[in-house]
């Protein structure tokens, strides 16, 4: 008699479990469905990294072309300002030693060198590549913390620079 009654509960649980199945099979496709499009959203995302990804490293070869490229601008600025800072503080020496001449001083070795080399290229006449180095390194070394700190003169200096002339 076991067996009979074995059976029947046999029957019932297989029964159970397909009706259980059954009615939790349209929540399982739901599941499905749900993942299958988490799926094709994370593709969606992953390509959208990407390119956003390259799009980063596009920028970024960009930002260091124009870093490069300021920086290139930065030095000729810089050299162009340097250029005219030291055309400047040449001419103050020169108007400086040509009072003092004037005056009647006896220029030094080095002051006479460079207020003869400055005063031929004023005068648009050609001179050599040793002089002009020379005339370049006079006023350098004369002006140096200005010229590097790019500080040009200020209107103070013009100032008594033009009442020097006017003195003399």
């Amino acid at each position: 008699m076991p067996i009979p009654f074995l059976i029947p509960l046999l029957l019932t649980a297989a029964g159970g479990i397909t009706i259980g199945v059954l009615s939790r099979q349209p929540e399982i496709n739901r599941l499905k469905e749900q993942v299958r499009v988490l799926q094709r959203e994370i593709e969606t995302l992953r390509k959208a990294m990407q390119e956003q990804q390259r799009q980063i490293n596009e920028l970024k070869i960009r930002y260091s072309t124009l870093k490069v490229w300021n920086f290139a601008e930065r030095q000729r600025t810089r050299g162009m300002t340097r250029g005219s800072l030291i055309l400047h503080y040449g001419l103050r020496d020169y108007i400086e030693l040509a009072v003092a001449q004037y005056r009647g001083k006896v220029l030094e070795v080095d002051d006479l060198r460079f207020f003869n080399g400055f005063n031929v290229m004023v005068n648009d006449q050609a001179l050599g590549e040793e002089e002009k180095s020379f005339v370049k390194e006079y006023i350098t070394a004369r002006h140096r913390y200005q010229i590097d700190n790019l500080i040009p003169m200020n209107g103070e200096d013009q100032d008594a620079l033009a009442h020097m002339v006017e003195a003399a």
